[in-house]
């Protein structure tokens, strides 16, 4: 690829519809150059576990590749540049900083969180994240993101450019509550693990994305301690007991289980259950369930854990019978 001479504009990157650019004392401004700023959000139709907000905490990062156009003569600016977040500064920050000519066109593209290694993007600028791994404990699950393109025309008015991201997983989520049947005894949540989804996957950006999941590295198919996500939860009737933003591979729900363990009771005197809950599709049974887990989808499980006591009913007394002879003991002498 050709390279042109033309300096590019400071490129500073905030999440915020007001900020400040971050230059240095050695950057200047020539006639024809501007300053270029950047804003970034996750898309707000969709409840995530990443927004505008959360994404401007110290130390997160998105990668950004860019490329200009002067005329005929085409021009890498960014390759996989890292762009990360400066709390202490507030602001987005990288290096080298690079300058824009307002003369040329550019094509922005973004994903998050940055990787140094295995994302990359094509001749015709598709992305392609390479064997993405959930995490095994929810507390790490990562909201993989990948923005909308970004264009600016030659010549055109100076403003933010916006990457607008769009998450890639899928966002599960569980609730818990009891049955008004059983408002008086008491219900304890002491264990809640979820299994049997693929955890290894590479996606691959196209006119229709797609997810090439890994058919053996499943959650639970060889952990040996899955992460329990209750806490001795005591379930309400009116309140529930939630476990959000589990952040897993777009996927088929053929082999996904849960298992729960609760107690009926008061301390004391506790009565323990232990249920595994098929999450899969079934036509003739599980209708209710989702037969995949999609791209950009939030989908809630809702759990009612009910009981029926074992009650004594009243007792009966059956007649006495004679089934036999009186018997003629001899005399007692």
């Amino acid at each position: 690829m050709m390279r042109k001479t033309n300096l590019f504009a400071v490129l500073t990157a905030v999440v915020a519809l007001t900020f400040t650019a971050c230059t240095n004392i050695e950057d200047v401004a020539m006639p024809e150059q501007k300053v270029l700023d950047f804003s970034v959000f996750a898309n707000k139709n969709t409840r995530a576990a990443e927004t505008g907000s959360t994404l401007k905490t110290d130390g997160k990062a998105f990668g950004v590749w860019g490329y200009s156009t002067f005329e005929t003569v085409d021009t890498d600016v960014f390759l996989n540049q890292e762009v990360k977040y400066n709390g202490t500064t507030s602001a987005w920050e990288y290096s080298p900083l690079k300058y824009w000519d307002t003369r040329s066109s550019y094509e922005f593209y973004a994903y998050y969180p940055y990787k140094a290694s295995g994302v990359t993007i094509d001749d015709n600028k598709n992305i392609t994240v390479t064997d993405f791994t959930v995490e095994p404990l929810v507390a790490n699950h990562v909201d993989l993101m990948l923005a909308d393109k970004v264009t600016r025309l030659a010549n055109a008015p100076v403003n933010q450019v916006t990457f607008n991201f769009n998450h890639l997983l899928s966002n599960i989520n569980l609730s818990f509550k009891k049955d008004v049947g059983i408002a008086e005894t008491k219900v304890t949540l002491k264990t809640v693990k979820i299994y049997g989804m693929s955890k290894k996957g590479t996606f691959v950006q196209s006119q229709v994305p797609e997810w090439a999941i890994s058919d053996t590295d499943l959650v639970g198919a060889s952990d040996s301690n899955l992460e329990n996500l209750a806490n001795d939860n005591v379930l309400d009737v009116a309140t529930t007991v939630t476990f959000n933003d589990m952040l897993f591979i777009p996927q088929n729900t053929n082999s996904v289980k849960v298992d729960v363990t609760y107690n009926l009771g008061e301390s004391g005197a506790e009565q323990p259950f232990t249920r595994t809950l098929d999450l899969s599709y079934d036509a003739s049974d599980r209708t209710y369930n989702p037969a995949a887990w999609g791209q950009n989808q939030k989908i809630t499980y809702n759990f009612i854990i009910s009981a029926n006591a074992i009650e004594f009913g009243d007792p009966t007394v059956e007649d006495w019978t004679t089934t036999i002879p009186d018997v003629e003991v001899p005399s007692i002498n």
